[in-house]
């Protein structure tokens, strides 16, 4: 069925008067009205409609007027564009609803990140099914320690909000001790406050992505994240050092970090190994920071590691458990491996992402193509590049060497020498071209006799 026309006079007066609108489709659950009034100048009045699977009815409506101040023939397009500003400047659909603090149509920055946070929670992430729960926890603590606990900033409303309020909270901020980490007490780096901005930053782009403020300029510059938080990782553990560290690890975790010393993965990418990833030689890595459900060929200490682990147990097993069968999280390794690096006299910066950093690094200088080593360590070139290009300076020198050229004479001369056949060559050059005008003018004598 072929979509009603309401674009043209003619058109729209042929439509029986009746109390409801004509609609005709604009874009997916979109939709432009025209009711058909009997003796109206106009012809009738415009309405808008989208459709909300919350709302009571599953429709939202708009009443746009009868645009009788335009002619006849621009009455559609004015119609439309109205329509669309206001489909424009509501919530996504479905989102309208009792469990959105800001259907309630208060606009305040508190609101933004309570809608953030439930926003958070309805996330899903495949093999994570506590995803959406852990990153909503996450962020509600940030919001309740550095947002809420001062209300005239909270309860300011969205189109009030002001640059300089963001740059006065930004420098408190930046100004709070840590609470926790090697640095409690301390002050903030730079990478500790770009975590915090973070999630306010995610909220506030929200909010504005959902048309509850209509612009970004208070905050846009102010919460901008701050510059070089990822800086180069400087611990480095040789062979040796990384196996004097697994040495010193319970037997069930060194087991974990001693497959981070022969794949380059995160450690939580390897803690969420299940026996099933394992696929014959092929590893599938389905949980990950990044490029998460890829898969790749393992090489032979790899793959005995992973078979012995593997064996006669259930496909949906951790394929590194905890002494009690359950999965490894983060709190589990954390201290163990500060500690085991205390005992084995190694970096006091030493923690399990060291050991990625460090394969990494062997593999980079080893002269491994960077798009490999990004694709194995599920992460981008640039990246790559980034932390670890600088590695590739002595591969670049032998490259460079290729391009020198055979059997061309090189022989280095000192300053006064070079200085003596320049002016030589000056010299040269000068009764060139006085030899060269004698013979002209020599020529022209002839010519002129």
């Amino acid at each position: 069925m072929s979509a009603l026309n309401l674009r043209t006079e003619t058109a729209r007066a042929k439509l029986v008067p009746r109390a409801t609108p004509y609609f005709t489709p604009i874009e997916t659950g979109c939709s432009l009205g025209f009711r058909r009034i009997a003796g109206s100048a106009t012809g009738g009045t415009w309405t808008a409609r989208r459709y909300e699977p919350s709302a009571k009815s599953s429709y939202l409506y708009k009443t746009l007027g009868e645009f009788a101040h335009l002619p006849a023939g621009e009455r559609h397009d004015a119609a439309l564009a109205a329509a669309r500003k206001w489909f424009n400047a509501l919530p996504v659909a479905g989102l309208i609803g009792e469990h959105t603090p800001m259907a309630d149509g208060v606009r305040t920055l508190r609101d933004a990140c309570m809608a953030y946070v439930e926003k958070c929670r309805r996330e899903r992430v495949t093999g994570k099914p506590d995803h959406g729960e852990k990153k909503a926890a996450d962020h509600l603590r940030r919001y309740q320690q550095y947002v809420f606990d001062v209300p005239a900033f909270a309860d300011t409303k969205l189109e009030d909000l002001q640059p300089r309020q963001f740059i006065a909270w930004r420098e408190r901020l930046a100004n709070l001790p840590t609470k926790s980490g090697p640095n409690t007490g301390g002050t903030r780096s730079e990478a500790s406050l770009g975590r915090d901005l973070t999630p306010v930053r995610a909220a506030l782009r929200y909010a504005h992505e959902l048309g509850y403020v209509t612009s970004d300029a208070a905050w846009r510059v102010p919460l901008k994240p701050p510059k070089d938080t990822g800086g180069r990782r400087e611990v480095v553990l040789t062979r040796a050092e990384r196996v004097a560290l697994i040495k010193g690890l319970p037997r069930e975790l060194a087991l974990l970090i001693e497959c981070m010393c022969l794949l380059p993965l995160r450690v939580g990418a390897i803690a969420a190994l299940t026996v099933g990833d394992l696929q014959g030689s092929t590893l599938r890595i389905g949980v990950d920071k990044a490029n998460a459900d890829r898969r790749t060929q393992l090489p032979p200490a790899a793959l005995d590691l992973l078979t012995r682990m593997a064996k006669d147990r259930p496909a949906k097993a951790p394929m590194f458990p905890r002494r009690d069968g359950k999965q490894f999280q983060k709190e589990d390794w954390k201290d163990e491996v500060k500690a085991a690096a205390l005992a084995a006299d190694l970096p006091a910066a030493t923690v399990a992402t060291s050991i990625r950093h460090s394969v990494i690094t062997e593999l980079v200088s080893a002269g491994t193509p960077i798009l490999t080593v990004a694709q194995l360590a599920g992460t981008s070139v640039r990246m790559i590049e980034k932390h670890y290009g600088h590695l590739q300076d002595r591969g670049a020198l032998a490259a460079l060497k290729l391009l020198e050229l055979p059997g061309v004479k090189r022989r280095v001369k000192t300053a006064t020498e070079s200085t003596r056949r320049t002016k030589r060559a000056r010299v040269s050059a000068t009764n060139r071209v006085k030899a060269m005008l004698a013979e002209r003018e020599a020529q022209a004598a002839i010519e002129a006799a």
